[in-house]
């Protein structure tokens, strides 16, 4: 068994990170982040994420900018991000299984950041920004699987929002929900703490 893990919320705390770091920059553009968007927007690749923003937000800005300050925004807190409980003893036991890919919604140079921090290594490293499609396209799953070269249905994806589960299983990947996202999960754990393989 191959798995593929979402980075964000599930191996490292970045979420209220990516929170503070849309709320600051939509207050540069005069407005105030509306919170009950996040399950939403939650897994979208920047390309989609930015326009979403600004959209709902009436946000008049160039998307270019407006990408750069939410990325400017996000890396200087990277000195508080963490691994999340049980990341590190979920990363060993996946490999003892096989190999290990990692499918994120994050822009390239975000999850590469993270990666280097501490020190994490997978077999593939795949983008949202690589494919046409973010979540909850299946286009990065099955991007993970040719990476690893193999089926998607020899793997399992590790995901916490309803994005990310629908886009594994729209890959042909059995999904582990960890925490208290919705979707059609084939398990749910509260915690990575207590995954099995």
């Amino acid at each position: 068994m191959h798995v593929v893990f979402d980075l964000d919320g599930i191996l490292v705390d970045s979420e209220p990170l990516w929170s503070e770091a849309i709320v600051d920059a939509l207050r540069d553009c005069g407005a105030a982040y509306r919170a009950e968007l996040g399950p939403r927007h939650r897994g979208m690749k920047m390309k989609e994420l930015v326009p979403f923003l600004l959209k709902e937000h009436g946000c008049v800005a160039d998307p270019g900018i407006f990408a750069r300050r939410l990325l400017d925004a996000l890396v200087v807190r990277f000195d508080r991000l963490a691994p999340l409980p049980g990341a590190e003893r979920a990363l060993a036991l996946a490999r003892s299984q096989g190999r290990v890919a990692l499918a994120s919604g994050s822009p390239l140079a975000v999850i590469r950041g993270v990666l280097d921090r501490f020190g994490w290594r997978f077999d593939a490293v795949c983008s949202a920004d690589e494919v046409a499609r973010g979540k909850p396209a299946p286009d990065v799953f099955l991007l993970a699987a040719r990476r690893l070269g193999v089926a998607p249905g020899d793997c399992v994806a590790i995901e916490d929002s309803a994005n990310g589960i629908a886009a594994a299983k729209a890959a042909g990947m059995r999904v582990i929900a960890v925490g208290d996202a919705v979707g059609p999960a084939d398990a749910r754990l509260p915690s990575l703490e207590l995954l099995v393989l």
